[in-house]
């Protein structure tokens, strides 16, 4: 991602979303730890290459004068997030053991859905 030289843009945000919730889906389906232990690191790979291109749409939108206040914003939000996950996906995991993948990659390619049938224009 370094070297290439395009403008980073939202949709491939929205493929690499699609290839995670795929990608839990089939960790849900098999009960494999090998292909656990692979879909781990792809997940870590593609979650790393959005939270970068993000981090850098976020930068080229912002004026160089306001970049400390957003990203301030940013890391609030999103922090403050993880305490209420761990504690809401601690009690799933118990619920659905290993069928775990499966509903979050549900929930996943559910919420690309939503924001694909929010953004399609009327003809």
């Amino acid at each position: 991602m370094v070297l290439d030289k395009r403008k980073p843009k939202v949709k491939n945000n929205y493929q690499d979303a699609f290839i995670l919730g795929i990608s839990l889906i089939v960790t849900g389906i098999w009960v494999n730890y090998l292909l656990l232990l692979v879909i781990a690191l792809v997940y870590g790979f593609y979650t790393a290459r959005m939270g970068v291109r993000m981090m850098t749409i976020v930068q080229n939108a912002t004026e160089v004068a306001y970049l400390g206040r957003v990203f301030s914003i940013w890391f609030l939000c999103f922090d403050s997030m993880h305490p209420f996950g761990s504690f809401v996906f601690g009690f799933i995991s118990d619920w659905f053991n290993h069928g775990t993948f499966f509903v979050l990659g549900g929930l996943v390619l559910f919420g690309l859905l939503v924001v694909y049938l929010m953004g399609r224009t009327p003809e």
